[in-house]
């Protein structure tokens, strides 16, 4: 009897492992707002063919990383001052909500997963880790989402956190010291509000944050469109 044992094949999503390279891409400025992505070009640099690079880029519109011009075909994303408006402003009422949702059944177990998240954003703050503090702090801000168990407000949040990523990174890249202090400080505050069941606390917290990110990103558009 033949026991010969044969390795299964890995079927890759490749459209999938496209949109995260052109997402990283996009966000990460490598392409850059206003630049043009045609499938040819995409599926000679990334040696691939054309069918799964349209896909890509139907994920990517999706997203809101990619736009399609009328009969000129598709560019990155260039954010405005109205799309940090309403970007900042659907998430200060998505976290909210969100806060309204699981105040009253966050647990202790929740809460020492918060602090850690702070831990890991001050070792990375001492490490000048710029990055991995955006990252530590979407998955903060995400875990609060989650826990509300609200499934209509987490697909909302999705539909809106890569646009946030690009904003979020292009304010890193112009001013990187102003960044790291004030998540630790800003989460250290929404896990207190937490701790003490404050609701109107918590409302407040995410109003003002969102609301100085969202002007300090305004600020580095319009210097950088002078």
């Amino acid at each position: 009897m033949d026991t010969t044992q044969i390795t299964p094949i890995r079927v890759t999503n490749l459209p999938e492992v496209i949109v995260d390279r052109l997402r990283k891409a996009i966000i990460t400025n490598e392409l850059k707002p206003c630049d043009r992505l045609t499938e040819l070009t995409l599926s000679a640099q990334l040696g691939v063919s054309r069918s799964p690079v349209r896909e890509a880029l139907q994920i990517l519109k999706a997203d809101g990383l990619v736009v399609e011009a009328h009969n000129r075909g598709c560019y990155v994303w260039d954010p405005t001052v109205t799309d940090v408006d309403e970007i900042f402003s659907l998430r200060a009422m998505i976290e909210t909500l969100a806060s309204e949702w699981l105040i009253d059944h966050l647990t202790d177990e929740d809460i020492q997963n918060l602090e850690a998240m702070i831990d890991e954003q001050r070792l990375a703050m001492e490490n000048n880790e710029l990055f991995a503090m955006i990252d530590s702090d979407k998955r903060f801000h995400e875990y609060l989402v989650n826990r509300s168990n609200h499934g209509r407000l987490k697909d909302l949040w999705n539909q809106i956190m890569w646009q946030w990523e690009v904003l979020i990174y292009r304010r890193a890249r112009h001013d990187p010291a102003a960044i790291m202090p004030t998540a630790i400080t800003d989460h250290t505050a929404i896990i207190t509000a937490l701790k003490t069941h404050n609701l109107a606390r918590l409302s407040e917290l995410h109003r003002a944050i969102n609301i100085v990110v969202a002007d300090n990103i305004k600020d580095v558009i319009a210097q950088q469109s002078r």
